[in-house]
């Protein structure tokens, strides 16, 4: 079965998936409803704010100043930013 999973949802919410559930009666009535419960699996290294991702990054006064190139990790892998 595929279904859609929609962006931003999180911990604990619920999907509903219309006629995908148990069928009702005994000798095939209606199909219900498939309710789905979101369990989120923890990123190694970012953490979540709702909706954002969070990073923290500590860098050196000369990386600052010079805006020197660094790696950060994203949901899609990693990401150089100055």
């Amino acid at each position: 079965m595929q279904f859609h999973i929609p962006a931003g949802v999180g911990e604990g919410m619920q999907l509903t998936v219309s006629g995908k559930g148990n069928t009702l009666g005994r000798h095939g009535g209606i199909n219900c409803d498939l309710l789905v419960v979101i369990q989120e699996e923890k990123h190694p290294e970012l953490e979540r704010d709702g909706n954002d991702p969070i990073y923290n990054l500590n860098i050196s006064i000369p990386d600052a100043i010079l805006s020197n190139t660094t790696e950060i990790p994203t949901a899609e892998g990693r990401a150089k930013i100055k």
